[in-house]
């Protein structure tokens, strides 16, 4: 059996009202959407052998199966990611920051038929000529590629023309953590209000009660 805030954070990711039943439903498309996005079902993980961490270059690694459930459920826990969110309102997050600056960014998912080859979409602030508040700031969104070979692939722009920037993990988390670290203009600070949160608090609070 999974831990219940597995499956609270699953129907609130892809469950829906299905006439006047009281539980949310998961459809075949819905289901399908969610492989395409954190596929495979079971993908290897490599891991710092002594501290159970994500593996470096120069670290001792192991493999170990993740199942797609446990992925899911660490993507939500990143600050930067914000699901099943639209273009509109992703960037209404961005323009509401208080402390808006070019490179601040959230990651969602892409709710078109590319999902398999394009899972997710990068929503950033870019310096130009449209004003929000005091600053000539955009944003733009930068569409996420799975590589045929294994990794991701993003296309940016840069000076007089774009350049292409990759990872060989399967893991966005990994990616988006070398995006930040080599690209900082692209990737730089992250956007507040992650929906998910919330969740992880309550469960937090749960187990803090279960033990007192």
């Amino acid at each position: 059996d999974k831990d219940p805030i597995i499956i609270e954070c699953l129907e609130s990711f892809i469950g829906e009202k299905v006439g006047g039943a009281a539980d949310l439903v998961v459809s075949v498309e819905k289901f399908s959407n969610f492989v395409s996005w954190f596929g495979p079902i079971r993908r290897k993980k490599e891991v710092n052998i002594e501290s159970n961490t994500p593996v470096s270059s120069t670290t001792t690694a192991t493999t170990h199966d993740e199942c797609i459930f446990d992925y899911f459920v660490s993507l939500l826990k990143q600050k930067w990611f914000f699901g099943c969110l639209d273009t509109n309102p992703a960037e209404i997050k961005l323009r509401d920051q208080i402390a808006k600056k070019p490179g601040t960014f959230l990651v969602r998912v892409t709710t078109n038929d590319n999902a398999a080859q394009t899972p997710f979409t990068i929503t950033r602030l870019v310096e130009g000529t449209v004003k929000y508040g005091s600053k000539p700031l955009y944003a733009t969104h930068t569409r996420v590629y799975r590589k045929k070979g294994g990794g991701f692939v993003i296309k940016i722009s840069s000076g007089a023309g774009s350049k292409k920037i990759h990872h060989p993990s399967n893991n966005l988390i990994d990616f988006i953590g070398h995006i930040m670290k080599t690209q900082p203009t692209c990737c730089s600070a992250v956007c507040t209000g992650n929906p998910y949160f919330r969740y992880f608090e309550k469960n937090k609070k749960e187990q803090m009660v279960r033990y007192e």
